[in-house]
């Protein structure tokens, strides 16, 4: 018995029944194999990346269902290919967390997607986000149990907490809650004036060794020209590995350097990468420009928010990077590299902020700045990385 093609998009991408009966999303349905659908919980949708910013989705249609309807990050909507009780689409828009999908019965009703158990539960009374699908601010939360979840704790012991699940009440779209982080420092009036400034400084001093220490061995690993903008001051971003392996360095540069750490908006932020299977420059560029939206233009967040609406307010913001980076312009600038001006992949405009990206000999080189011309830069491998990115050992406090 061979495998029977259920849905087939233009592309060769599709649905399918494998020999063995199981229902699998593909990447090109003529390989009769793929991601077979999760029978721990079948009505997940299944997802394949397709390379750069594409991702395909599909699975079981809910019971009742007769099309699904998907909305990208960028608010377009489309309709998924349905065929034999299943569907599958292609999202464009780069942001790949929970996709946002509704399910339509034959009158056009919403249909829920069925939970593999039963759950305790209840309503997100302090949710700010509007549903991507249907607008409304109508959410359940469920407290899902069992250990398949990602959660908090050890697995196979009595602390293990399953993360819960928010669930618009009025379409069905589903968010899964993930582990949020909340720092406490001291409560007003905990603390007084010269105290806290003692606290801070010491904390400041303390990091500026630790970085100091981590700087120095990270540029013992790098293995590849470090390059950096002629004529601005410089220090280490941030890096990237794979297999144990430094592949990328970011250098952040601006008119003087920070006292005791980053700043948080630097005027230019250059990576160089070797990392393997990198996608396309316009996808590079695209997600850098989201990071920086994120820093310039963050939606503040409510105090004393539950985890729920948290999460609920960093999916949004997620989705409005994503579709920030995508309504930005594209096209191609001249920057100086190695003493000749060369094309990079641009998105973004000179006179706010951009990001430039260009594949260079084995390296990709992205270029972060705002609010200047690309061809004022004048970029280059650093010659002494020891002597321009760490400084002198700072003091132990």
């Amino acid at each position: 018995m061979v495998a029977s093609v259920l849905v087939k998009l233009p592309g060769g991408e599709g649905i399918i029944r494998q020999a063995d009966g199981e229902i699998a999303l593909t990447h090109d349905v003529s390989l009769e194999r793929g991601q077979t659908v999760q029978p721990w919980d079948i009505y997940t949708p299944i997802r394949l990346g397709l390379g750069d910013e594409r991702m395909l989705f599909g699975g079981l249609l809910p019971t009742g269902a007769v099309s699904v309807e998907a909305v990208e990050a960028t608010g377009v909507r489309k309709a998924a290919m349905v065929g034999d009780g299943v569907y599958a689409v292609i999202f464009e828009d780069g942001e790949h967390g929970d996709p946002v999908l509704g399910y339509r019965d034959a009158e056009g009703a919403f249909v829920h997607r069925p939970m593999p158990g039963e759950y305790a539960h209840e309503p997100v009374t302090d949710a700010e986000e509007p549903c991507p699908l249907c607008g409304q601010i109508e959410y359940e939360l469920y407290f899902v149990t069992e250990e398949w979840r990602a959660g908090r704790g050890m697995k196979g012991t009595d602390s293990f907490e399953p993360h819960p699940l928010i669930v618009c009440r009025v379409c069905g779209h589903q968010e899964h809650v993930g582990g949020i982080m909340r720092a406490r420092g001291p409560e007003p009036g905990e603390e007084d004036p010269a105290a806290r400034a003692a606290r801070l400084a010491r904390v400041r001093a303390e990091r500026a060794v630790q970085r100091w220490y981590a700087d120095k061995m990270t540029l013992l690993g790098v293995t590849f020209p470090i390059y950096a903008a002629e004529g601005w001051p410089a220090w280490i971003n941030g890096s990237g590995s794979h297999n144990s392996d430094l592949t990328s360095l970011a250098v952040a540069q601006g008119e003087t350097l920070p006292d005791s750490q980053p700043a948080a908006r630097p005027r230019i932020e250059i990576t160089t990468s070797i990392a393997p299977r990198q996608p396309g420059e316009i996808t590079i560029a695209r997600e850098a420009f989201a990071a920086r939206i994120e820093a310039d233009g963050r939606h503040e967040l409510t105090d004393g928010l539950s985890d729920a609406a948290v999460t609920l307010w960093f999916r949004a913001g997620r989705r409005r990077r994503a579709a920030g980076a995508h309504e930005a312009p594209v096209g191609e600038t001249q920057i100086m590299i190695d003493g000749t001006l060369e094309p990079f992949v641009m998105v973004g405009s000179s006179d706010a902020h951009w990001v430039a990206v260009r594949r260079h000999h084995d390296l990709t080189v992205t270029i972060t700045a705002r609010d200047m011309d690309p061809v004022s830069l004048d970029v280059e491998p650093i010659a002494d990385p020891n002597g321009r990115l760490l400084g002198p050992e700072p003091v132990e406090p």
